[in-house]
Protein backbone atom coordinates (compact mmCIF):
# COMPACT_ATOMS: atom_id res chain seq x y z
CA UNK A 1 0.00 0.00 0.00
CA UNK A 2 1.23 3.81 -0.80
CA UNK A 3 1.52 5.88 1.97
CA UNK A 4 1.45 9.80 0.91
CA UNK A 5 2.87 11.73 3.86
CA UNK A 6 3.12 15.49 4.45
CA UNK A 7 4.33 17.08 7.57
CA UNK A 8 3.15 20.22 8.90
CA UNK A 9 5.84 21.79 11.34
CA UNK A 10 4.78 22.22 15.03
CA UNK A 11 1.26 21.24 13.89
CA UNK A 12 1.14 17.18 13.22
CA UNK A 13 0.76 15.40 9.17
CA UNK A 14 -1.44 14.52 6.77
CA UNK A 15 -1.48 11.08 4.77
CA UNK A 16 -3.52 10.32 1.96
CA UNK A 17 -3.83 5.98 0.78
CA UNK A 18 -5.78 3.74 -0.70
CA UNK A 19 -7.01 0.39 1.67
CA UNK A 20 -6.51 -2.55 0.29
CA UNK A 21 -8.96 -4.22 -2.35
CA UNK A 22 -11.38 -6.79 -0.79
CA UNK A 23 -13.30 -9.62 -2.21
CA UNK A 24 -16.96 -9.85 -2.19
CA UNK A 25 -19.45 -12.87 -2.93
CA UNK A 26 -23.22 -13.34 -1.59
CA UNK A 27 -22.35 -15.67 1.44
CA UNK A 28 -25.59 -17.86 0.19
CA UNK A 29 -23.60 -18.81 -3.17
CA UNK A 30 -20.75 -19.61 -1.99
CA UNK A 31 -20.92 -23.72 -2.00
CA UNK A 32 -22.11 -22.92 -5.65
CA UNK A 33 -18.80 -20.89 -6.23
CA UNK A 34 -16.58 -23.53 -4.89
CA UNK A 35 -17.88 -26.32 -7.11
CA UNK A 36 -17.24 -23.94 -9.78
CA UNK A 37 -13.92 -23.49 -8.45
CA UNK A 38 -13.03 -27.40 -8.49
CA UNK A 39 -14.82 -27.42 -12.10
CA UNK A 40 -12.19 -24.77 -13.11
CA UNK A 41 -9.22 -26.10 -11.39
CA UNK A 42 -8.60 -22.98 -8.92
CA UNK A 43 -8.55 -24.96 -6.05
CA UNK A 44 -5.91 -22.89 -4.52
CA UNK A 45 -9.12 -20.29 -3.80
CA UNK A 46 -10.08 -22.66 -1.64
CA UNK A 47 -9.39 -23.60 2.30
CA UNK A 48 -9.22 -26.91 3.41
CA UNK A 49 -12.12 -26.13 5.42
CA UNK A 50 -14.14 -25.38 2.19
CA UNK A 51 -14.36 -21.63 2.52
CA UNK A 52 -13.18 -19.12 -0.58
CA UNK A 53 -10.19 -17.84 -0.21
CA UNK A 54 -10.43 -14.29 -0.61
CA UNK A 55 -6.57 -13.38 -0.15
CA UNK A 56 -5.80 -15.85 -3.16
CA UNK A 57 -8.68 -14.26 -5.17
CA UNK A 58 -7.23 -10.73 -4.39
CA UNK A 59 -3.62 -12.02 -5.72
CA UNK A 60 -5.18 -13.41 -8.95
CA UNK A 61 -8.63 -11.51 -9.49
CA UNK A 62 -8.77 -12.20 -13.52
CA UNK A 63 -9.15 -15.61 -12.52
CA UNK A 64 -12.93 -14.70 -11.54
CA UNK A 65 -13.39 -12.12 -13.96
CA UNK A 66 -16.96 -12.47 -15.63
CA UNK A 67 -17.92 -14.35 -12.96
CA UNK A 68 -21.53 -12.29 -11.90
CA UNK A 69 -22.39 -14.31 -8.02
CA UNK A 70 -18.11 -12.68 -6.89
CA UNK A 71 -16.50 -9.70 -7.47
CA UNK A 72 -13.65 -7.39 -6.17
CA UNK A 73 -14.73 -4.46 -4.11
CA UNK A 74 -12.16 -1.45 -4.72
CA UNK A 75 -9.71 -0.47 -1.45
CA UNK A 76 -11.15 2.98 -0.37
CA UNK A 77 -9.52 6.05 -0.30
CA UNK A 78 -8.68 7.33 3.21
CA UNK A 79 -7.47 10.78 3.90
CA UNK A 80 -6.41 11.35 7.71
CA UNK A 81 -4.95 14.36 9.56
CA UNK A 82 -2.58 13.20 12.70
CA UNK A 83 -2.29 16.11 15.02
CA UNK A 84 0.51 16.04 17.45
CA UNK A 85 0.03 15.45 21.03
CA UNK A 86 -3.50 14.05 19.79
CA UNK A 87 -2.89 10.85 22.42
CA UNK A 88 -2.35 8.68 19.42
CA UNK A 89 -5.90 9.21 17.97
CA UNK A 90 -6.19 9.05 14.34
CA UNK A 91 -8.72 11.31 12.79
CA UNK A 92 -9.71 10.10 8.88
CA UNK A 93 -12.01 11.25 6.24
CA UNK A 94 -14.22 8.40 4.52
CA UNK A 95 -14.69 9.94 1.05
CA UNK A 96 -17.30 7.65 0.33
CA UNK A 97 -19.36 7.96 3.77
CA UNK A 98 -18.53 11.73 3.69
CA UNK A 99 -17.66 11.38 7.18
CA UNK A 100 -15.01 11.88 9.58
CA UNK A 101 -13.90 9.45 12.39
CA UNK A 102 -11.05 8.22 14.64
CA UNK A 103 -9.42 5.09 13.11
CA UNK A 104 -7.91 2.91 15.81
CA UNK A 105 -4.50 0.81 15.92
CA UNK A 106 -6.88 -1.89 14.84
CA UNK A 107 -10.70 -2.09 14.02
CA UNK A 108 -12.89 -0.21 11.71
CA UNK A 109 -13.55 3.59 11.80
CA UNK A 110 -15.20 5.46 14.78
CA UNK A 111 -17.62 8.18 13.43
CA UNK A 112 -17.43 11.51 14.89
CA UNK A 113 -20.74 12.77 15.63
Amino acid sequence: NKIKTVEIPGVGYIRWYIWPSSVFFVKKLEASIIERFKRLELTHFIRVKEEINKEAISEDPQKIEGMEDISIVPGEEVFSINAKNAANKNVVYHPQKRQWGILPKKGKMVPLD
